[in-house]
């Protein structure tokens, strides 16, 4: 931003370009319908192999015989990251059904705000997990 507002007090004549949001640029790279559906397919496999990947964490976890606080944390965030998962797999079938390219759009960018988010948890959860078993 500095660089910017530096570039435009120096010359004046300088337009300043858009700005996107990740989810617009991705929503623009997609020319059709059917590219938009086709990312929502790879959506739908990868959020549902990784709801049963939290799935399988929550469990080793629970196997423990010594869980410590950090663990337990981690344990709870794994919980979240596969709700997250799994509504992002519930969405990504109902966006694949609608006929309506709005609706279509406005679930994309949903889903893709929940997968980022369920993405951090098992991110922030590993950490947790790294940090109490070592």
């Amino acid at each position: 931003m500095f660089l910017v507002e530096l570039a435009t007090a120096i010359s004046p004549n300088i337009q300043r370009l858009p700005t996107f949001t990740p989810v617009e640029l991705m929503l623009r790279s997609a020319l059709s319908i059917a590219e938009l559906r086709e990312l929502l397919l790879r959506l739908l496999s990868i959020s549902a192999s990784l709801a049963g990947f939290c799935v399988a964490g929550i469990g080793m976890l629970s196997a423990q015989p010594k869980v410590g606080r950090y663990a337990g944390i981690a344990d709870d965030l794994l919980v979240l990251a596969a709700v997250c998962f799994l509504l992002c797999t519930y969405l990504s079938v109902w966006a694949l059904r609608t006929i309506n390219e709005r609706r279509l759009q406005t679930l994309t960018k949903i889903i893709d705000f929940i997968f980022l988010a369920a993405l951090t948890l098992v991110v922030v959860s590993g950490i947790g997990i790294a940090y109490a078993m070592f």
